[in-house]
């Protein structure tokens, strides 16, 4: 399909998208004023939908976990080598890692865990990715490649520096080190198909076995491979104790809420840390230089070069990165806010999606139209689910005095909140994942500094709001009055 005007429409979806949620809660205020049962009803019948939801996620967070430790016991290289025999010696794996103004100690422990993993050590590629406008990080990338030369195949430092049309991010980065990567693997006569790159943020610390693991799930998916994301299970743990109670809360139930998304595969998408084909990056047309979610670029970019065939395969392993640390409790949380609403900046990729779903003629439309709603719904959910689920019932009673002194104005309340007590369920099955997942309590921690660091949980319905759907409201009130935001990168601790 021919788009006479792409700019004005591209403007109009974004002001649909960033305009969306001011609607709802506009239309939300004057049926409270004026229909206060109607808004009582819908409201009740979210609190049951997500009451099924909670108990969903509890369900669906338990099986991953239980996959990730059989999976965590698994020697992945002697089952590669059990049922695929040689034919896992002509796979690279290649391990591409963005980074600006990290330190030495971070990146260094994240390439430790890469040359220590269960793969034959001729068969890692490592590309280091320092941003140029960082005096520092050349010199960085070469201290590194010196370093661990004797233990990859080859490490290659492809330093960026901003050009026209690139903005500050880590999505210029890993587009000119995949580029050049590519360029260099073709001269060394390494074929790109048989290459499998991930994109790995600095402090990210990969398991033994994830090398292995991606490779056995590569040539399982035969001649479809090149149609594959493989995403490991990224868990920003690292420093929970010592961090802000709203970044660690934030952390754990993100934990959750991606592992329950690993057994919803058509709401499945890429995140963090994940790989691909280098091939099929190539073609794709690796990460788009000039945005911020890159991440989730990167699949609809793979969504429409397949055809709609692309599919989000889970890696029961564990990828363990850093909770948000800076020097006072004042900075992490505005750390935290920046980093919530910059992964709320992909309701921007709306418009991306919606014009080339209308320029695309091979996917089918029912196709496009619920991968399109899903998208909606999720950046809908991520502003009104809190506020709905905090507020929804008090607006008729606040808003409509001959409501208030009815028996329905009564009675709903302590129906939605008994109702929501279910999800505490939910909460408890959090609490011991986290356990199970969390690295150890430092020495010094007493009773009491547990006691007290659970209890904070009580104000989770607050944190909610204030770090969930505030800056995911932000991002997208940005978008409809035509304004963006700056890339940060956020704080992290070794």
């Amino acid at each position: 399909m021919q788009i006479k005007n792409e700019k004005r429409l591209g403007r109009i979806i974004d002001i649909c998208a960033g305009g969306i949620n001011w609607f709802i809660i506009l239309l939300l205020l004057l049926s409270a004023r004026y229909f206060p049962i109607v808004v009582s009803g819908i409201v009740t019948l979210y609190v049951i939908y997500w009451v099924y939801q909670s108990i969903i996620v509890a369900k669906h967070s338990s099986q991953a976990i239980r996959k990730i430790g059989i999976s965590m016991k698994t020697d992945w290289l002697n089952k590669l080598k059990e049922e695929h025999g040689d034919g896992y010696r002509k796979i690279y794996q290649a391990i591409l890692i963005p980074f600006a103004n990290e330190s030495i100690d971070i990146i260094d422990q994240t390439v430790e865990k890469i040359a220590n993993a269960n793969y034959p050590q001729q068969q890692k590629i490592l590309a280091l990715a320092p941003e140029m406008k960082i005096e520092s990080g050349l010199a960085l990338a070469n201290k590194l490649q010196e370093k661990y030369k004797d233990r990859f195949f080859k490490i290659y430092v492809f330093p960026h520096t901003l050009v026209e049309g690139e903005i500050v991010g880590k999505a210029s980065n890993q587009n000119n080190g995949a580029k050049q990567l590519y360029k260099e693997l073709i001269t060394a006569s390494i074929d790109p198909k048989n290459v499998v790159i991930t994109s790995l943020d600095s402090d990210m610390l990969i398991d033994k076995g994830y090398l292995s693991l991606l490779t056995y799930k590569f040539l399982e998916a035969k001649e479809d491979r090149f149609t594959k994301i493989f995403q490991p299970i990224p868990m920003n743990l690292t420093g929970m104790w010592e961090t802000a109670a709203p970044a660690h809360m934030i952390s754990s139930f993100g934990v959750q809420w991606f592992l329950s998304l690993v057994h919803r595969p058509f709401d499945f998408v890429n995140f963090a840390v994940y790989a691909s084909c280098l091939q099929s990056v190539h073609e794709a047309g690796y990460w788009a230089p000039d945005i911020i979610p890159e991440d989730e670029r990167f699949y609809w970019q793979m969504y429409f070069h397949t055809k709609g065939k692309v599919e989000v395969v889970p890696l029961f392993l564990p990828i363990f990165g850093s909770v948000i640390i800076t020097t006072n409790y004042r900075k992490t949380l505005l750390a935290q806010y920046d980093q919530i609403r910059r992964w709320a900046w992909g309701v921007s990729e709306t418009r991306y999606v919606v014009i080339n779903m209308l320029k695309d003629t091979a996917i089918p439309w029912s196709n496009k139209f619920i991968k399109l709603f899903i998208k909606v719904r999720k950046n809908v959910e991520w502003v009104m689910l809190p506020i709905i689920l905090g507020i929804g019932n008090f607006l008729p009673e606040w808003l409509n005095k001959d409501y208030n002194q009815s028996t329905i104005a009564f009675n709903i309340p302590i129906l939605t909140s008994r109702m929501l007590t279910l999800t505490l369920f939910s909460f408890v099955v959090l609490f011991i994942l986290i356990q199970k997942l969390s690295p150890k309590k430092p020495q010094k921690w007493k009773f009491y500094n547990s006691v007290l660091h659970y209890s904070k949980w009580v104000i989770f319905p607050l944190v909610s709001v204030i770090f969930g759907s505030i800056p995911a409201l932000d991002a997208q009130t940005r978008l409809l009055f035509g304004k963006t935001i700056r890339y940060k990168t956020a704080p992290k601790t070794s």
